[in-house]
């Protein structure tokens, strides 16, 4: 698959209660509503999407870089080897240990998403 991908959209999931008030202890990440009279629980019209099986991706472009590519995340060059498809290179790594994965990728002409 080499063409450029184009991904289904979906709502942003937000908190219950969020930007309700200026608390700054209700923070943005998801967590599922729990409580016993929760309206986002119930699934209110007015109330934020929560997230469903029916908001993932279909099978094509689930995992794929916009790009196109299927990539890999690399931390080792044993990885590098073995990698099919395009590579992306863990930031932990050195210096040196990044040019061998680059030297590498030009080798097997593997794409490299951060060179």
């Amino acid at each position: 698959m080499k063409t450029n991908v184009k991904k289904k959209k979906h709502p942003t999931f937000a908190r219950m209660n969020y930007g309700r008030t200026k608390r700054w202890r209700i923070g943005e990440a998801w967590r599922r509503p729990r409580g016993h009279d929760n309206k986002q629980k119930v699934a209110k019209a007015y109330v934020p999407a929560s997230p469903k099986i029916g908001y993932r991706q279909t099978r094509e472009v689930r995992g794929v870089h916009p790009c196109g590519e299927k990539s890999v995340l690399v931390r080792n060059i044993a990885q590098a080897m073995t990698a099919k498809g395009a590579i992306i290179i863990a930031a932990g790594l050195g210096r040196k240990k990044h040019e061998a994965i680059v030297k590498i990728a030009g080798q097997k002409k593997i794409k490299v998403m951060n060179p």
